[in-house]
């Protein structure tokens, strides 16, 4: 499995597992095998979900991402070119962007709910009519 499909399954209901998809996704841009283009860069922005490694993303390609920066939507974009350009963001500039990245997972965890709901019940439901192997039991 590569690191984009890891991602994939790794938006759950979880919050734990937001930081992980922010870290595979640098490791993505970090591979030796990796296009740096446009669309890899966006992918990886699209999958960063905390502003530390947004900071640490474009550290690593400043140019590339001040290219970018400009078709990126706010509040994103105006923060990523200042990083490019070297310069330290406000404090609220850092919030606002992190208050704006924590909402991307919201609807993560509404579609990882609607997905395991139907399927968690069927399974309660077997396992009250007995339809279930035990747990622990060999199989």
């Amino acid at each position: 499995m590569g690191i984009k499909e890891l991602v994939a399954i790794k938006k759950t209901q979880r919050p734990a597992d937001y930081p992980i998809i922010g870290r595979l996704a640098l490791a993505h841009l970090s591979d030796a095998n990796t296009p740096q283009d446009d669309a890899e860069l966006r992918w990886a922005l699209d999958h960063i979900l905390g502003f530390t490694e947004v900071r640490a993303v474009v550290a690593e390609r400043p140019q590339a991402f001040a290219a970018l920066a400009a078709s990126i939507h706010e509040p994103v974009g105006p923060a990523i070119a200042a990083l490019a350009a070297g310069q330290e963001l406000e404090i609220d500039a850092e919030d606002t962007v992190d208050v704006w990245l924590d909402a991307r997972t919201a609807p993560l965890r509404a579609a990882d709910r609607r997905y395991w709901r139907p399927i968690i019940d069927e399974l309660r439901h077997l396992r009250q009519a007995g339809q279930l192997m035990l747990e622990g039991q060999a199989v």
